[in-house]
């Protein structure tokens, strides 16, 4: 399911559609004892594009 939401390109993580962020840190404490951030897929708004339709993701 995680591989819905996002792509690694150059050991670097990337957003594979459209999300709405929850809660995201900055604080490595709070990252590594509850979480990073959430996330949901945006459906508030029509997007004419999407992370897989700007860059041509290698798919594993």
């Amino acid at each position: 399911m995680i591989d819905d939401f996002f792509v690694v390109q150059n050991n670097k993580l990337y957003p594979r559609t459209t999300l709405k962020l929850f809660m995201a840190t900055t604080d490595p404490k709070i990252a590594v004892t509850d979480c990073l951030f959430y996330a949901v897929k945006e459906t508030d708004h029509l997007w004419d594009e999407t992370a897989d339709d700007v860059a041509e993701w290698e798919m594993n």
